[in-house]
C-alpha cells in the first residue's frame, strides 16, 4: 500500500508542497526507473544467493520493511534546502524507497516458488495472497 501512495500522490506532493518543477520530477522518475531495471535483477540474484540461518528470503522480509518505512517518511518530507540540493535529496529518497520496496517485493514474490513445488498449489496460494 505504501508504494501505491508514492505512485499516486508523489507528483502532486513534489509540485504543490515541495515546489519542484515538472522537468525535475520527470528527471527523478526517469533516473529511478532506469536504476530500478538494474536494481531488480541485482536484488533477485542477491536473494537467490543468500544463505542465512533464516533462509534465503526471510531476512529481506524481516529487515527491509523498516527501511522502506523510513524511506517512505523521507520521501514525503520537505527538507529546508533550495535549488539542486532539494532535487538531489528528493531523488535519493525516492530511489531509496524504490530499492527498499524491491528488496521486500522480490523476496515476497519468490516465496511462492519456495513454499510449494506443485504448480496447482502455487496457483491456489497466489490467489489466496492476492485476495487477502
Amino acid at each position: 500500500m505504501s508504494w501505491y501512495m508514492i505512485n499516486n500522490y508523489l507528483n502532486i506532493f513534489y509540485t504543490d508542497v515541495v515546489g519542484l518543477s515538472g522537468v525535475a520530477i520527470s528527471a527523478i522518475v526517469l533516473i529511478a526507473r532506469i536504476w530500478d531495471a538494474v536494481n531488480d535483477t541485482m536484488m533477485g540474484q542477491i536473494a537467490d544467493r543468500t544463505n542465512s540461518r533464516w533462509g534465503r528470503f526471510r531476512p529481506y522480509l524481516m529487515f527491509a520493511p523498516p527501511v522502506l518505512a523510513i524511506f517512505n517518511i523521507l520521501t514525503f518530507t520537505v527538507f529546508p534546502v533550495q535549488g539542486m540540493l532539494k532535487i538531489i535529496l528528493c531523488a535519493v529518497c525516492y530511489i531509496g524507497a524504490g530499492m527498499a520496496y524491491t528488496a521486500c517485493s522480490i523476496a515476497y514474490q519468490a516465496l511462492l516458488n519456495v513454499i510449494a513445488i506443485d504448480s496447482r498449489v502455487r496457483q491456489i496460494l497466489a490467489t489466496a495472497i492476492l485476495f487477502t
